[in-house]
């Protein structure tokens, strides 16, 4: 088994509003991939808002994430905080 150090990180539009029920949520994403290996223990999960773009997204994906995020009152955009990824990143780079 390598002992190399991993660290998670995945991106959610939940935590664009980064209520504590929101972060909790998002937080609990990649539980299931953590049950698929638990052999692999990251050194940290990163969990950051992303990017809703409608152009980037086949007509059909636009269509559900349209109503979906509209029913969220999520607006398009970019919700990255290149501050906090570059700060988690630097701190994972300490392993």
């Amino acid at each position: 088994m390598s002992q190399k150090p991993v660290a998670y990180f995945h991106t959610c539009l939940t935590v664009c509003r980064p209520t504590e029920e929101n972060l909790t949520k998002a937080r609990s994403f990649p539980e299931p991939l953590m049950e698929r290996f638990p052999e692999v223990r990251p050194v940290s999960l990163g969990v950051f808002a992303g990017v809703l773009d409608y152009a980037k997204l086949s007509g059909p994906m636009r269509m559900v994430m349209k109503w979906k995020m509209n029913g969220q009152g999520i607006p398009e955009g970019d919700y990255r905080d290149w501050n906090a990824i570059e700060m988690w990143g630097t701190a994972c780079r300490a392993y």
